[in-house]
């Protein structure tokens, strides 16, 4: 019986892990949202997602739009801008050259000679990626309340939040 539980805990405890998506606020790492109010009705929401999935990004970065636009007490928001930049590290190659003098100092049983010599000596490094590969979905909303305007970038909060929010949580 303690031998079920245990194996049943452990597959709940993995699928908790599976389902995580990482739709949160950023914090400490900066991945995840966050939102700036550029006047009473219009802000700018930020997604950093920690892969290149620029497609998720995107998306989360509507949910967020739709969850602010509904906390503000509106019903709908008009994307006015929106951005995607993609972050990739690549391996960086490295080359160095130096250039000094090397002396030398020789005696004998009467004097010594120091001879003095240029040198020049090269380096080549290479590094591989630091994992860091990154994609940040932009969006500059206006916030409304109710009749929709037909333009395309207009959402309806409510939609976008039960549509894209199943799969964030």
């Amino acid at each position: 019986m303690k031998m079920l539980m245990s194996t049943g805990l452990i597959l709940l405890s993995l699928l908790g892990c599976a389902s995580n998506s990482g739709y949160k606020p950023a914090a400490g790492s900066g991945y995840g949202y966050t939102e700036t109010e550029i006047s009473e009705n219009r802000y700018r929401i930020d997604y950093k997602d920690k892969s290149r999935r620029a497609s998720q990004a995107k998306n989360y970065a509507l949910l967020r739009a739709a969850e602010l636009t509904l906390a503000q007490g509106y019903d709908w928001f008009v994307v006015v801008d929106r951005e995607t930049q993609i972050e990739k590290s690549d391996d960086n190659i490295s080359t160095d050259m130096t250039t000094g003098y090397t002396v030398t100092k020789s005696c004998g049983l009467l004097s010594c000679t120091t001879q003095t010599h240029p040198t020049t000596q090269y380096g080549v490094g290479m590094s591989s990626g630091t994992g860091k590969d990154f994609a940040i979905a932009s969006l500059e909303i206006r916030l409304g309340k109710g009749v929709k305007p037909a333009t395309g970038d207009t959402y309806d909060a409510r939609e976008i939040s039960e549509s894209i929010g199943k799969s964030a949580r």
